[in-house]
C-alpha cells in the first residue's frame, strides 16, 4: 500500500483513514474475486476490460465515501461524471472530489497477475 500526500490540513487523518478503509474493502473484495477465478470480462467503449470485480469495487468505495463525505463529490473511472444543472461536472462545484480507480490494472486482473490495486486520491479546492 502507497499513500500520498500532498498537502494536509486538519481533517487530513480523518479522510485518509476513511479513504484506506475504502480502499481495504474494495481490495478484499476483488482478492475473493480474483482467487475463485469466476468472472465475466467485457469491453467497454474504449475497448479496455471491465469485470463485475472493477464495478463492484466501485459501488463498494462510493458507498464508504459518500456515507461519511457527502459534501464531497466522487469521480470515478466506473461510474457516470454527473453534470449540475449549468451543465459544469457537478464534482468541479463541490468541496472536494475523491478520484476513484476501483481496480486499477484491469488487463493484469484479467491475465490472471497479481499486479492490480485500488486507487483513490482527494483533491481540494
Amino acid at each position: 500500500m502507497e499513500i500520498i500526500i500532498l498537502n494536509s490540513d486538519v481533517r487530513c487523518d480523518e479522510i485518509l483513514q476513511t479513504m484506506v478503509c475504502a480502499a481495504v474493502s474494495a481490495g478484499r473484495h476483488i482478492k475473493s474475486v480474483f482467487d475463485s477465478g469466476r468472472y465475466l470480462v467485457e469491453k467497454k467503449n474504449d475497448m479496455t476490460p471491465v469485470t463485475g470485480a472493477d464495478t463492484e469495487s466501485a459501488e463498494i468505495i462510493e458507498r464508504i465515501l459518500s456515507e461519511r463525505y457527502p459534501d464531497f463529490d466522487i469521480l470515478c473511472e466506473e461510474t457516470e461524471d454527473f453534470l449540475s444543472d449549468g451543465g459544469i461536472p457537478k464534482r468541479l462545484d463541490g468541496a472536494g472530489c475523491f478520484i476513484v480507480d476501483p481496480l486499477d490494472g484491469t488487463k493484469c486482473f484479467v491475465e490472471r497477475k497479481e499486479d492490480f490495486a485500488v486507487s483513490i486520491a482527494l483533491s481540494i479546492n
